[in-house]
């Protein structure tokens, strides 16, 4: 999801948006598989159809996960 995208979520109904971070806290942390292994399969679902804005955000996030650009391999032109 888009920084934009969460924002307006929040603005318009913060118990969504509430609902919305638990969620994705829960999907993305850390478990059986680590963050940055769901973040990169996340990439990998929204790099798929195409969907750069995803795959950006998701690259973003890995990296303060601690992810290289080695490790992630992709075009940083965006």
């Amino acid at each position: 999801m888009g920084e934009s995208y969460l924002k307006t979520i929040e603005k318009f109904d913060p118990e969504l948006f509430k609902n919305v971070e638990a969620t994705q806290r829960l999907v993305l942390g850390d478990g059986a598989l680590s963050r940055k292994v769901k973040l990169m399969m996340a990439m990998a679902l929204d790099a798929s159809p195409g969907t750069v804005k995803g795959v950006k955000s998701l690259t973003l996030q890995a990296m303060k996960a601690g992810d290289t650009k080695g490790k992630i391999n992709v075009d940083y032109s965006w």
